[in-house]
């Protein structure tokens, strides 16, 4: 989604991603990801967002308080950031920077590694720069767990030390591509998995098979996972109650949507509403 204001200039883009519960025991993952445009104006202050921070900047200039220290990021250097710990970031000009929020696996244990070894400020070079990218992107795309984790992890050990999985085009592939496409445009529906099934031309227990295979989530596990992003982008891009959003989310009841919210994210929808990104 697209977002301005606040410090952020028009063509600014972030994407928020929902692991499922393999993920969060095995692999890293992305949480949330962006492209942002800055001005001066741009400032976040937070106690916490249970994750590590990739902060890369391309062009520009940002500064980093944590812990009693100032670090200054310009073109062409990262910030790696404990955001389980209070931290501030602002840009200081105008900047473009690139940013993913992640968690699972050893990422603080990484992070530590780092840190002690490198610094939480480090210069990247083309191969960095393009494995960002690839982060950024297969977040904005929904890349499969294992692919993000791959990105995530060979950027660690990159910063540390100084195969993608190809999507196979097959005709289930493509099914399953128009199932996630369908709940996609009827999130607020009561849809039956049968309903969706059908839409591909394929059984209900073969076409469940299936897309576990393919994406890691059952198809209600996924279409919750949508639910819950559309909720996100509607509590950040508008005052709409929280009523009004669990509905237009496809959650039809508010204490079911407030209840799951709160289990997936650790906050309220309104606490939620209220973070600076």
């Amino acid at each position: 989604m697209e977002l301005y204001g606040r410090g952020l200039c028009r063509g600014s883009k972030m994407w928020f991603f929902t692991p499922s519960q393999v993920a969060k025991r095995l692999f890293f993952y992305p949480l949330a990801a962006g492209d942002f445009r800055c001005t001066e104006q741009y400032h976040v202050n937070r106690e916490q967002y249970n994750s590590i921070l990739f902060l890369l900047v391309s062009e520009g200039e940002m500064v980093l308080r944590q812990e009693g220290t100032e670090l200054i990021a310009r073109g062409g250097e990262l910030l790696l950031v404990d955001c389980y710990r209070q931290h501030e970031y602002a840009a200081t000009q105008d900047t473009h920077t690139l940013w993913v929020h992640f968690d699972g696996a050893n990422s603080r244990e990484l992070f530590q590694e780092i840190r002690q070894q490198k610094g939480q400020k480090l210069k990247y070079w083309q191969e960095e720069l393009e494995t960002m990218q690839s982060i950024v992107q297969g977040v904005s795309e929904a890349a499969s767990e294992p692919e993000l984790s791959i990105r995530i992890y060979a950027l660690l050990c990159r910063l540390l030390a100084g195969n993608s999985l190809p999507e196979q085009e097959n005709t289930k592939s493509v099914q399953i591509e128009k199932g996630k496409e369908y709940m996609k445009h009827h999130l607020k529906e009561p849809l039956a998995i049968e309903e969706i099934a059908g839409h591909v031309s394929m059984s209900t227990s073969y076409f469940t098979k299936v897309f576990r295979e393919i994406t890691g989530f059952s198809p209600y596990e996924y279409l919750l996972r949508l639910r819950l992003e559309r909720a996100k982008e509607l509590l950040l891009q508008t005052q709409l109650p929280v009523s009004e959003i669990a509905y237009r989310s496809g959650f039809h009841s508010d204490s079911n949507f407030i209840y799951f919210f709160k289990k997936e994210t650790g906050f309220s929808p309104l606490k939620f509403r209220g973070m600076k990104f």
